[in-house]
């Protein structure tokens, strides 16, 4: 189950046919430094939202990116959580954004396990209502997103001489 939150950008016709005309690499690599530039203040404010105060679920929230497309373009993306080698790590973190069903719980190959006090062999989990923190980030931010991607391409655009200030 994984959800997707994504916006599209329209009325950048003349931007996207004057990055087409510079070297589609270079292009790309402005591309991909604004969109960059774009997901920043969505990671910042998630960060800031997290309930679950421990320090190691804020940290785990970073941006990474998607493969290169074919005009090496990229996709990036705020997440959040990752799970290390030998168990721990920040695996609850699509737990705490979307919440839990009631679920019962079994230790595993008949170990008693600590839970809630006590040991046993079997619990019931009453389940923990969702505290979104990515998806309110980003409605919250989406502007400011946007914002540093025009302002990032603006300055890559200008330091090229390519842009034309009166029809900014």
């Amino acid at each position: 189950m994984s959800d997707v939150l994504s916006f599209r950008i329209d009325g950048l016709r003349e931007l996207d046919t004057a990055l087409r005309e510079l070297h589609s690499k270079i292009a790309a690599k402005w591309v991909n430094a604004a969109l960059l530039a774009g997901v920043k203040p969505i990671r910042t404010s998630a960060r800031g939202q997290v309930s679950v105060k421990t320090g190691a679920l804020q940290k785990s929230i970073r941006v990474t990116r998607g493969k290169a497309k074919d005009d090496n373009r990229r996709d990036y993306y705020v997440i959040a959580g990752k799970r290390v080698k030998g168990g721990g790590g920040t695996f609850y973190a699509h737990f705490v954004e979307r919440g839990t069903k009631p679920h019962d719980i079994f230790s595993s190959k008949g170990k008693m396990m600590f839970f809630g006090g006590s040991y046993a062999f079997h619990v019931k989990h009453p389940g923990a209502t969702a505290k979104p923190y990515l998806e309110p980030a980003f409605l919250q931010q989406h502007a400011a997103a946007m914002n540093a991607f025009a302002e990032s391409l603006r300055r890559k655009l200008n330091t090229a001489g390519l842009l034309n200030p009166a029809t900014e």
